[in-house]
């Protein structure tokens, strides 16, 4: 497998990681947000550059989300509230489509006045930081590895004359 294939294979590891991670901790609902969750690759000159990508609050995963500064649009708002809903029947929190709704005004009025609980809590570090991490320290010794075999092949080629 040449680098790019193991730098993508790590990257797909890392994100099976961390979706096992979030459906143990008992955060998952719908699984949109889990399943947003791509590898993408490209080239930027001799570069190979590896990304995963999300949705932009996948990170409350760890830690939680933090009050509102600011009001919002209403779309944001009703976008919020409407999620909300679909969350709470989801967890079996309300028995009609009404009470659904009140109850997700009320913890979005509730999430942008004080924060999710997660948050108030200090947020948690089990799911995303040791996918990273790891991933990171996989990565490091491929290129490791990697990288020896082409110093070795080059100066056995630019020396010895030789090819393996």
């Amino acid at each position: 497998m040449d680098i790019e294939g193991e730098i993508r294979k790590a990257l797909n590891d890392c994100v099976g990681d961390i979706k096992r991670r979030h459906i143990q901790a008992g955060q998952r609902a719908t699984g949109r947000t889990m399943n947003a969750l791509e590898v993408r690759m490209r080239r930027e000159a001799d570069a190979i550059v590896g990304e995963i990508w999300g949705m932009p609050y996948t990170g409350a995963w760890e830690t939680g989300s933090r009050p509102a500064r600011r009001k919002g649009t209403a779309a944001s708002r009703e976008s919020m509230v409407q999620n909300l809903k679909e969350w709470c029947k989801i967890r079996g929190l309300a028995v009609n489509d009404e009470q659904a709704q009140r109850l997700a005004k009320y913890l979005a009025w509730y999430i942008k006045r004080y924060g999710s609980k997660l948050y108030r809590n200090g947020g948690r570090r089990d799911i995303i930081t040791p996918a990273i991490e790891a991933t990171k320290q996989t990565v490091e010794q491929q290129l490791g590895i990697y990288y020896e075999q082409l110093v070795t092949e080059t100066i056995d080629n630019n020396f010895f004359n030789t090819s393996r």
